[in-house]
């Protein structure tokens, strides 16, 4: 979770373990070590409107547009720096059932309809933060 260390998440086992008949070792399995989560950007800024309007533009004004926290290890931790904390972590994807069962499976793909959108909504979102 953003705000998470290491030493806190490890108490935290510890405290879970205690009186248990287990044991617990932090390790640092990670290479290059702890990597803390990166900091959750703001939804009050010009990039999250330019996201919000691109997806707008993109698949309808009656899309949801919500900040959600992205329990999985993202790319975002390199360029946190660069963009001032402002990282959104977002790919504009609509996924039936279907296309859901090929997530991180053997054949992954999207449709090229969906490759399409998404198209879109980058070239949007492109124009509205360089123009």
């Amino acid at each position: 979770m953003p705000g998470t260390s290491n030493a806190t998440l490890d108490g935290h086992y510890r405290s879970l373990l205690a009186g248990k008949p287990v044991t617990h070792e932090s390790t640092n399995a990670i290479p290059g070590g702890w990597v803390p989560a990166s900091p959750v950007a703001s939804v009050d800024s010009e990039g999250f409107r330019a996201v919000k309007a691109a997806v707008k533009e993109t698949f309808g004004d009656d899309v949801p547009v919500l900040p959600f926290l992205l329990m999985a290890g993202a790319d975002a931790k390199h360029y946190v720096a660069l963009a001032r904390g402002r990282v959104y972590r977002f790919c504009p994807l609509v996924l039936g059932p279907d296309e859901l069962q090929l997530m991180h499976s053997t054949d992954e793909r999207v449709s090229l309809e969906m490759l399409g959108f998404m198209c879109r909504f980058f070239t949007t979102f492109i124009k509205a933060m360089c123009l």
